[in-house]
């Protein structure tokens, strides 16, 4: 799990998924900031399958594959409802974007386990920075 904050603010939060050190599935949130606070990053799915691709494809090191993306419409769910999202693929990876009210959810996984990755439970309760 990941936190990344700003003046006191969570901003990004980062699960990980999978079994004998090997991540399977990434599920990404990060959250509107107040207006006071000037930082201004965004979720971009491309660097998010970067990330996911060099830190945690392969279990005999980092994958840093030449860039050929395919995109085109995706979904996620959740709580039981479908949203559109934007999805790249690359190899046998995906990830799924997507803004789900006020926050910016991603998904990056593997292909054969996409499907059932993008269904999500959101849980809105408050974390601390």
């Amino acid at each position: 799990m990941g936190r990344g904050s700003a003046d006191g603010h969570l901003q990004r939060l980062d699960l990980a998924y999978g079994a004998e050190h090997t991540v399977g599935v990434q599920v990404t949130t990060q959250r509107r900031l107040p207006e006071h606070v000037r930082v201004f990053s965004t979720l971009e799915p491309d660097a998010l399958l970067s990330e996911f691709l060099f830190q945690h494809s392969s279990p005999d090191g980092p994958v840093c594959p030449p860039w050929v993306l395919t995109s085109g419409p995706g979904h996620l769910v959740v709580d039981g409802t479908g949203v559109e999202a934007q999805r790249l693929a690359y190899g046998d990876h995906l990830v799924s974007l997507a803004v789900v009210g006020e926050e910016t959810v991603a998904v990056v996984s593997a292909a054969a386990l996409h499907d059932e990755a993008v269904h999500l439970t959101f849980d809105t309760t408050a974390l601390q920075a």
